[in-house]
């Protein structure tokens, strides 16, 4: 996995400039295991301290404090070895957390509710409603340009390939049918260089399936591999979507790419973030090599 940001500094002319900024990183999931993670700045001296922070008691995050003059471009560059393994998590009681309705995904909307009835019948499985969404996603006309990128931006202005939006409406309809459904930021691992792409997983038979509603894969579930998850969104992520913040629209999840957590900084230039995963090699792993890789890790 290769990864990058670019962020410029602000503050006062001929003062040093201090941000903080925060950067995914890969979690540790039941069949996800960093093995190896680094990060280096340019310039190289612009680095001033670099901590591991668990947000919102769940996500590992980067917190990166930087200096330097005021305009100082700050260009990171990531890069991760991981273990992917076919494992699913266990959705425990933690999932009824993820029924609500937020910002971004607006579960208890009349419009989200009359679909989900027209897509699925009321008892079916969450995988025939989930199987259901891509085509109807994909077959939304392009409308007016979205302002955000809520679930409800999706009914007014078509599908205009924002993955972040996909994710949002997923969520949205799910939820109005009482599926506990999370949103996940990942790297997709087929070699393709983008900013981030964002799925959704769902709690049925007791464990979290993932769905891709942009349909860049097309099983439902998908597999542990097809993917690298860098952000496993929480509620509050979502509620805190609703509002305003530097480099990003409304209706996008906290933590998705980047984040300004204090000071003045920017994110700068057409590739202020930007990912990339492919496969290195294709292994058996089992149960034994996994707890080993997660003890080494934590």
């Amino acid at each position: 996995m290769l990864g990058g940001a670019v962020v410029r500094l602000g503050g006062k002319a001929g003062v040093a400039a201090e941000a903080t900024v925060q950067l995914p990183l890969p979690q540790l999931l039941a069949g996800q295991v960093p093995l190896r993670f680094a990060l280096a700045t340019e310039p190289a001296d612009a680095l001033r301290e670099l901590t591991i922070v668990h947000h919102d008691g769940a996500d590992a995050v980067l917190h990166a404090t930087v200096q330097g003059k005021r305009g100082t471009e700050v260009r990171f560059t990531l890069a991760s070895v991981v273990l992917l393994a076919e494992r699913s998590d266990a959705a425990g009681t933690e999932a009824e957390g993820f029924l609500a309705a937020t910002p971004c995904a607006e579960a208890d909307d009349a419009a989200i509710r009359r679909l989900a009835g027209e897509l699925a019948p009321e008892q079916a499985a969450p995988s025939v409603l989930a199987k259901a969404l891509q085509p109807w996603i994909a077959a939304q006309p392009r409308q007016q340009r979205p302002t955000t990128l809520d679930a409800k931006a999706l009914l007014t202005s078509g599908n205009h390939g924002i993955c972040t939006m996909h994710a949002n409406f997923a969520a949205a309809v799910l939820r109005s049918r009482n599926v506990p459904t999370r949103q996940l930021a990942v790297i997709p691992t087929n070699g393709m260089r983008l900013e981030m792409h964002r799925i959704v997983a769902f709690a049925a038979d007791g464990r979290w399936q993932r769905f891709d509603p942009s349909g860049v894969h097309a099983e439902v579930p998908m597999r542990t591999c097809d993917s690298v998850v860098v952000a496993c969104t929480s509620i509050e992520d979502e509620r805190l979507g609703g509002k305003l913040r530097i480099g990003a629209p409304l209706g996008c999840p906290y933590g998705q790419e980047l984040e300004i957590v204090r000071g003045q900084a920017f994110p700068f230039g057409p590739e202020f973030f930007w990912t990339q995963a492919r496969p290195l090699g294709a292994f058996a792993v089992d149960d034994a090599s996994l707890a080993a890789a997660s003890a080494a890790w934590r």
